[in-house]
């Protein structure tokens, strides 16, 4: 937390056990490809990071992992 240009407390950040809206599905037949449905992913592993798709099952390591692109409007898009 910085205030008046120092800082004056650090946290420690984790990482979530899962992700909602911001990953794209590797999975080109996932559900989440296909029709507007939002995108949950767990977290499997942290080193190496690897999530699961809530929808199909699918596994995805740091090297597949995409955002999904924000829209005009202010929601996400898959592209």
């Amino acid at each position: 937390i910085i205030r008046d240009y120092r800082v004056v407390e650090k946290l420690t950040v984790s990482m979530p056990e899962e992700i909602a809206g911001l990953v794209v599905c590797s999975n080109p037949k996932c559900i989440t490809n296909v029709e507007e449905v939002p995108t949950l992913f767990t977290i499997v592993g942290g080193e190496p990071l690897t999530i699961t798709c809530h929808h199909c099952e699918r596994p995805m390591e740091a090297n597949e992992i995409r955002l999904r692109a924000k829209s005009r409007r202010g929601t996400t898009s898959s592209d």
